[in-house]
């Protein structure tokens, strides 16, 4: 959620050990945290088609809506000891698609498939795209050095009458897509200095990801070569699991002028 970002550092080069993964750039996003003033915020966005011009074919965009919204709130559990923060970002989407063929098929009938007039799967349909994400943290301070946080995301996708981004397509419903991806991640914690030159910084990460995609049409995909496609595509239904354990530990020491870093990172993950 836009509202979780405090901070982030985008480094083109020059990455540091801790970064031993990474040969290109590399993006660092911070999280806020709650404090001992409780805090919050509410944001909403509306996109209408009443507010819209027709769209390049010349059809009104009758089907455009898109809602969004998300706010914060932090605060403390215990006061200079415990601290907890809350966001979350919801959007609700529709845009118009135009199903038009390449040629002219009026009358034109496909009786193995129950089709009766091809024209019939021409037209302008909704495509719906529901965005939902959440974040939740908790930061607890062990001793005057010593701080354990444990943060929670989690993010759900979900599309109907997907195929890439084209607003006119010559494909019928029956050969466009429905998915839901979610995920949840779960990621612990715990830095701090030992003495007054040497930081060190563990971390445990968990999540899991689900992309189940789904064929919104039956029988077979017809693709006409000179006009357009209906039918189950040939690659759905499909679906995509991912699991991932991740441990790192990082290490950054001052000797005089300089600064050394190392540390070690396992990262797997079952997909």
């Amino acid at each position: 959620p836009l509202e979780a970002v405090q901070e982030f550092e985008v480094s083109a080069g020059g990455l540091g050990a801790q970064s031993g993964r990474s040969n290109g750039g590399l993006v660092n996003v911070v999280t806020k945290s709650g404090t001992n003033q409780r805090r919050g915020s509410l944001a909403y966005f509306l996109r209408h088609h009443s507010l819209t011009a027709d769209d390049a074919f010349g059809n009104a965009p009758v089907g455009l809506v898109r809602h969004t919204g998300g706010g914060s709130l932090g605060g403390p559990l215990v006061a200079d000891r415990t601290f907890y923060f809350v966001a979350t970002d919801l959007q609700r989407q529709q845009t118009p698609i135009t199903v038009k063929f390449a040629r002219s098929v009026a009358g034109v009938s496909v009786p193995e498939l129950g089709i009766a007039d091809l024209a019939e799967l021409e037209g302008q349909y909704p495509r719906r795209e529901n965005v939902t994400t959440l974040l939740a943290k908790v930061d607890h301070r062990l001793t005057g050095t010593q701080r354990l946080s444990v943060r929670g995301s989690f993010t759900r996708n979900r599309g109907t009458n997907i195929a890439g981004g084209a607003a006119q397509l010559s494909q019928a419903p029956s050969n466009l897509e429905s998915f839901r991806n979610q995920g949840i991640s779960i990621v612990t914690s715990l830095n701090g200095t030992i003495g007054p030159r040497t930081f060190l910084e563990t971390k445990f990460q968990v999540s899991r990801e689900v992309r189940p995609r789904s064929a919104q049409g039956t029988g077979p995909q017809v693709q006409i070569a000179d006009t357009g496609t209906f039918g189950t595509p040939l690659f759905l239904p499909g679906t995509q699991d991912m699991y991932r354990y991740q441990l790192s530990e990082n290490m950054v020491a001052q000797r005089g002028a300089h600064e050394l870093k190392a540390g070690a990172d396992v990262n797997a993950f079952n997909m």
